[in-house]
């Protein structure tokens, strides 16, 4: 019998180790792209970085772990979510889960209308397959009133912030925190990324206000505070292989 370790972790000896947990390394892995960006950004970090600490209002955030390409199960047939980062931070108040999404003028990849097409006419059985984990994804999101085939309220909204923010809720439920928070680390202007993440956010909280830099939320799912943000970060000189 094969062994598999699932939940066994280590730390990461070298860049080289976090590169090739990536899909795709000779594409992912350049200066200037969001997958080495981040890399570098949390290099040597035994703190939290001073811009995430204003997040919450200095309230003395401390880091527990880091986990690079941290895979999350979806529900229902289909693969996991690949999360850039998960930080697993903690502070008088509880366990926070981070679950960080870097960008650096990437999209947010298909829209809703565009995977489900995609999936419905691969073959009928794929089709139901992503009905069944797109309903299970927005029950557990709080946003059942959506799970309606073929999607058409949501349809220009982007698939990968919705397993995103899922896995955000998922792991504070297994380690049993009390906050989550799904965070965009972008090291790139892109407007247009940014309105697509605000215009996501807004099923959860319609009528806030929203800006780079901010902690948008609480939103009380299955008892975890869920919060959102979008982070601008500079790109950084320090070279790594």
């Amino acid at each position: 019998m094969l062994c598999k370790f699932i939940n066994f972790y280590q730390p990461l000896k070298s860049a080289h180790e976090w590169k090739y947990l990536l899909k795709d390394p000779s594409l992912q892995w350049k200066d200037g792209k969001s997958a080495k960006e981040l890399a570098k950004y949390w290099a040597n970090r035994q703190d939290i970085p001073a811009e995430l600490n204003h997040l919450f209002k200095n309230e003395d955030i401390s880091l527990v772990f880091l986990f690079p390409e941290y895979k999350v199960p979806m529900p229902a047939v289909g693969g996991d979510s690949h999360n850039d980062l998960y930080v697993l931070a903690t502070s008088k108040n509880g366990l926070i889960v981070i679950m960080i999404e870097s960008k650096a003028g990437e999209s947010f990849g298909k829209i809703i209308s565009e995977w489900y097409l995609q999936k419905e006419r691969g073959n009928k059985d794929e089709g139901v397959n992503a009905a069944s984990r797109l309903n299970s994804m927005l029950q557990e999101l709080g946003l059942g009133q959506y799970a309606r085939a073929p999607y058409e309220e949501i349809g220009d909204y982007r698939y990968q912030l919705f397993h995103r923010t899922l896995s955000a809720l998922t792991e504070a439920k297994r380690v049993k925190a009390k906050r989550a928070i799904v965070l965009i680390q972008s090291f790139e202007n892109d407007p247009l990324s940014q309105e697509d993440f605000f215009k996501y956010v807004r099923l959860f909280v319609p009528q806030e206000k929203m800006t780079s830099g901010s902690l948008i939320g609480p939103v009380g799912i299955s008892g975890i505070d869920l919060y959102f943000t979008w982070l601008d970060c500079e790109k950084s000189n320090l070279a790594i292989d």
